[in-house]
């Protein structure tokens, strides 16, 4: 009997405590996981670092940036030339004054956010080439970024690229037009990025 007493007690001092330890986490993790699984989908829905691209027409943005004070201009090449309206793009003109008390002539314009420079009269083979502010003065709103620009129309080159990805929104465009083909582009469209929630038309709230 001694020596039976004595195994039994032998076997139950080696005994491992795990397959009950395990039983135990795993009865915790059941129990908890129901209650974890809603608090980090809320916790994600109301991350501060959740954004969404939103791509919207480029009339619009425009429409609804110059209403809180972006600029949008032809640029004045030298002291011969004047601007004729307000830098808001809706009907900004930049005029060509040969001679005091002459009138002036329209070379380029901006007309309800498009960007046009007329035909050159010239003989032979000849260019003019103007350039637009767009989208200049301010910033975008904190949390929001440029993230693409799309333009559409005829010849232009960069004067100054968007900073993408940043709440720079401005550019520069050149457009050359040559006698018998002026030349008009407009912003397709714009696509912005920030809060995800958040309608587009905040990004160009006034700061």
């Amino acid at each position: 009997m001694a020596g039976g007493i004595g195994k039994k007690l032998v076997r139950r001092k080696h005994e491992s405590p795990t397959p009950r330890l395990e039983f135990q986490v795993a009865n915790v993790r059941s129990t908890m996981w129901p209650l974890l699984v809603p608090m980090i989908a809320l916790a994600a829905a109301w991350s501060p670092d959740r954004t969404r691209e939103q791509t919207v027409p480029g009339r619009e943005a425009w429409e609804i940036a110059r209403r809180q004070g972006f600029e949008f201009y032809p640029v004045l090449p030298d002291a011969r030339y004047v601007l004729s309206g307000p830098r808001d793009g809706v009907a900004t003109r930049l005029k060509l004054c040969r001679l005091p008390g002459l009138p002036c002539d329209t070379e380029a314009e901006l007309l309800d956010g498009a960007m046009t420079v007329l035909e050159p009269r010239c003989p032979g083979r000849c260019a003019r080439v103007h350039t637009f502010e767009m989208f200049t003065g301010r910033r975008l709103a904190p949390g929001w970024r440029i993230a693409r620009f799309e333009l559409s129309g005829g010849r232009y080159s960069w004067g100054r690229e968007p900073r993408y990805g940043t709440a720079d929104a401005s550019f520069a465009l050149q457009l050359e037009a040559r006698p018998g083909l002026p030349v008009t582009v407009t912003i397709r469209s714009i696509s912005l990025v920030g809060p995800a929630d958040t309608d587009w038309r905040q990004a160009f709230a006034a700061r």
